[in-house]
């Protein structure tokens, strides 16, 4: 069954429209790609930023715990009373 030419031009244009469709969807395809490897890469800066941030306020928990340790072993010390041997020298 051979196609006339008519058929054969409404075929062509189709394939035509479909191949601008397919190349459209590759450059589509490719920017998102781009896209998400860039977001890939903020996405990586925050996790850093994140894992700094989470690092220094652990460092500041540690300290006040320490200071609170320290405040509860405090000692109260109290002045002594100056020998008299020593205010006459």
């Amino acid at each position: 069954m051979a196609m006339t030419e008519d058929e054969l031009r409404a075929s062509i244009k189709e394939k035509k429209a479909e191949l601008a469709a397919l190349e459209q969807l590759r450059d589509q395809s490719s920017a998102l790609v781009a896209h998400l490897e860039a977001m890939k890469g903020k996405f990586g800066e925050i996790k850093e930023g994140t894992a700094v941030a989470a690092d220094v306020l652990a460092r500041w928990s540690e300290l006040f715990a320490l200071v609170a340790a320290r405040d509860s072993h405090r000692l109260v010390l109290v002045p002594q009373p100056k020998a008299e041997a020593e205010d006459e020298a």
